[in-house]
């Protein structure tokens, strides 16, 4: 029981809301901060220019009230205007000259000793010049200085605005943002993957949420019809299954009673046979419709699961692009249970045959080994694989030698914690000799013949901690065998295993498997 729990216990999913809601927030954040920087930038030149306006408008006004009292030499007069000026806390100094002669001078008592006839970039005043004009002749000229300090404290006060909105904005947004994705994105693909995550782990009771009208509930609805799919198969294999041992009793039963007749008791043993045959063919037809039917609400699940992968419904976050990976996962592993079921049910109703056409044994083997580098890797083992250059051209089924092929393979790397699996191929006496060597844990004799057949697994508890559902070794050994070849093992526990098989390099035509 508690391996169970063990294996239904999925790894904590990080707060999709939260990752989404950080890169959201990040990019509003340097949107927003660039907005400011913009805004503060454009409230620092709008003062300048403000201070340029009322310099140059001081200029203007000189122009036009100090003429005639210049050249009158009316000192009062300067004097007041000069005076005037001075009324505008931004003015830090002005000079009146006549010809090259001050006679005027006033500066504010805080720029005493400054030098305002040539300021530089960095100064805090802006100093301009402008000749004086008495009906077209030149009379003196005056010098104003004006102060930037005098707009620092309110420059200071629309800049601590303009941050502080930027702040209560970027709040705002990212309140909303953890609130919405939370409740719309993140909340129902973790319910839906709990849910997917169940009843691939066998809880057909599972609750679905179905309630949704977007493409999360679609995905919610198609895996809750998926569901009762597989709970309409269980049920009715548990029916064939009464029936056949119904008619395993019925046999016993008659053979048992007509001992003392024998020919009699010969015919009923035929009929029984027959019917049990006519019950297992009838089964294989049923597993073989059931396979078609659970296929279609799994591709519809796998198809809206790609389409949401692929954006076509919108960007998706990188979390709920995890959460329906998995899905597509779990999808895939059941679908690929389907299909061992299904080349089983054709294989038991003869409706399974091969397609032969020439092959390179190299290319299956590379083909596999490309396939299972990840999970070697993964498990750190080393994979190694001896193929002659040599080898002649194959004829048969490319397709079924390699599943054949791949199963062999992943099971070593399945069972395999350490160490190395290694492949080799040779050819000899018209036939193809492949063997796969791995450095697990080995298998018992009395589990040797076991696991050959459908549905078996051997009883050891690292063989059901790792799961299965013992048709892949069986499935390998009838296609092996319709080609005309057999498939063995050899093995002792704590020793690993090497699992061999052997089929003619030329197949003419297939075999009845046995």
């Amino acid at each position: 029981m508690e391996d169970a729990s063990s294996q239904r216990q999925t790894p904590k999913v990080q707060s999709i809301s939260r990752r989404f809601s950080y890169a959201f927030i990040g990019v509003v954040t340097l949107l927003l901060f660039g907005f400011a920087a913009v805004a503060i930038f454009i409230n620092i030149t709008e003062t300048e220019k403000e201070l340029e306006r009322r310099l140059d408008y001081s200029l203007n006004l000189s122009r036009t009230s100090l003429p005639k009292a210049l050249w009158n030499l009316d000192d009062d007069v300067v004097d007041d205007f000069v005076e005037s000026l001075f009324l505008d806390e931004a003015i830090a100094h002005a000079t009146v000259m006549w010809a090259n002669q001050v006679i005027i001078e006033r500066t504010r008592e805080s720029f005493q000793g400054t030098d305002f006839s040539n300021p530089d970039q960095s100064s805090p005043l802006i100093v301009k010049t402008s000749d004086i004009l008495f009906e077209g002749n030149k009379v003196g000229a005056i010098r104003i200085a004006m102060s930037r300090e005098s707009v620092r404290d309110e420059l200071i006060l629309n800049i601590s605005g303009i941050i502080a909105l930027t702040i209560l904005i970027i709040v705002g947004i990212s309140l909303t943002s953890v609130a919405i994705t939370s409740r719309y994105i993140s909340r129902p693909l973790l319910q839906l993957q709990n849910s997917a995550t169940s009843i691939a782990h066998g809880d057909l009771e599972a609750p679905i949420e179905i309630s949704g009208r977007d493409e999360i509930g679609t995905l919610a609805r198609d895996l809750n019809a998926m569901r009762e799919s597989i709970k309409k198969l269980f049920e009715e294999l548990r029916e064939s299954n009464e029936k056949l041992e119904e008619y395993g009793r019925t046999l016993e039963q008659k053979v048992e009673d007509r001992t003392a007749e024998l020919e009699h008791a010969m015919g009923e043993a035929q009929e029984a046979r027959a019917a049990a045959e006519e019950a297992n063919k009838a089964k294989s037809h049923f597993l073989a419709n059931m396979s078609h039917e659970l296929r279609t609400p799994l591709n519809a699940i796998l198809g809206y699961t790609e389409l949401i992968l692929d954006n076509m419904y919108g960007e998706v976050p990188e979390k709920s692009r995890e959460v329906l990976e998995r899905v597509e996962y779990n999808g895939r592993h059941l679908l690929g249970l389907i299909n061992d079921v299904l080349d089983l049910s054709k294989i038991e109703a003869g409706a399974l045959t091969l397609s032969l056409a020439d092959y390179s044994m190299k290319e299956v083997v590379t083909t596999v080994i490309t396939a299972v580098e990840a999970l070697a890797m993964e498990k750190k083992l080393a994979l190694k694989a001896a193929v002659p250059p040599d080898l002649p051209i194959g004829k048969g089924d490319e397709q079924r030698l390699t599943q054949v092929l791949l199963n062999l393979v992943g099971n070593a790397i399945k069972f395999t914690d350490e160490g190395e699996v290694s492949l080799q191929v040779r050819a000899s006496n018209s036939e193809f000799l492949v063997s796969v060597t791995d450095t697990g844990l080995g298998i018992s004799e009395a589990d040797q013949q076991k696991i050959m057949e459908e549905f078996q697994q051997a009883d050891a508890s690292s063989t059901r901690e790792k799961g299965g559902t013992g048709l892949g070794l069986a499935i390998a050994k009838h296609l092996v065998e319709m080609h005309g070849g057999r498939l063995w093992v050899e093995s002792r526990p704590g020793k690993g295993s090497t699992f061999s098989f052997t089929v003619p390099v030329r197949v003419e035509e297939a075999k009845e498997a046995t």
